[in-house]
């Protein structure tokens, strides 16, 4: 009888124990993954995107029967992934996911806006971060914003339920062709230069070592049609290609836009 007792509370116990686990697997398992999010933001902006365009491209950690194949391909047409490798597995960090949503949206800060959390010099994207500070996507953890933290399911209902919002209120006409007069002396690149932009935005690199850019221009590239302006720090040759160390230019180098598509609106509301 002795026996049986012991041989009874060893298999609860191993129930326990493995429901304890499959309940840790669950729990770890259950953050947005980088691939999901990009997932839910292909959803709602990709338009008229031709996976034919891309259709021989690889990644080395996504196979192409993947289902989430076409919305990589999409991301990776818009810069969201700069890499062949975009471990598709891994958490949606909170630097992921303001980085990759504020450049669908493309938000910016005013000018007079302050930075109001405390690790600002280490993060990736100060900017992005305290745009989705500003919008509400994210609180603060006792004052610092902590890049590196997994998005919550929370978090992400908020930021698509605001991305939906921000959407709602532009007025697109898709006829519009968008008008960019710039100041003199900034000079403006071909819409077809070929170029790659680093993530954290502080270099550019041309396919061409024949650029027209020095040290100190004000200048233009177009990124999906949209103009970026930046300043030229350093201008460096390897080989055929040409770098820019770049910082980002002020609007003043717009002396008038006629835009539509593109919404400024930083502020909640």
């Amino acid at each position: 009888m002795k026996n049986r007792k012991w041989i009874k509370r060893i298999i609860v116990l191993i129930s326990v124990i493995c429901c304890v686990g499959i309940c840790l697997i669950v729990t770890k398992n259950k953050n947005t993954t980088r691939i999901e999010w990009i997932h839910e933001l292909s959803e709602r902006f990709n338009k008229d995107f031709e996976i034919e365009e891309y259709g021989d491209y690889e990644f080395t950690d996504l196979d192409k029967d993947s289902k989430y194949y076409k919305d990589a391909l999409w991301a990776k047409s818009l810069g969201l992934f700069e890499d062949e490798s975009i471990e598709p597995n891994d958490d949606a960090t909170r630097s992921f996911a303001a980085y990759t949503l504020n450049k669908c949206l493309g938000l910016q800060l005013a000018q007079d806006d302050a930075y109001t959390y405390l690790d600002v010099d280490k993060v990736a994207y100060p900017e992005y971060d305290q745009l989705a500070v500003k919008r509400g996507w994210f609180e603060l953890d006792n004052g610092f914003f902590n890049e590196k933290t997994a998005i919550t399911d929370e978090e992400v209902t908020t930021m698509l339920n605001d991305a939906d919002h921000i959407v709602s209120l532009g007025i697109i006409d898709e006829k519009h062709e968008n008008i960019y007069k710039y100041a003199d002396g900034v000079k403006e690149l071909p819409k077809d230069t070929s170029f790659q932009i680093a993530n954290d935005e502080k270099s550019i690199t041309f396919e061409s070592d024949d650029t027209v850019i020095q040290r100190g221009d004000n200048f233009v590239v177009y990124n999906n049609s949209l103009p970026m302006a930046f300043i030229a720090k350093r201008v460096k040759y390897e080989g055929h290609k040409c770098v820019v160390n770049v910082e980002k230019a002020d609007n003043d180098v717009f002396e008038n836009v006629d835009e539509q598509g593109v919404i400024d609106l930083s502020a909640k509301g």
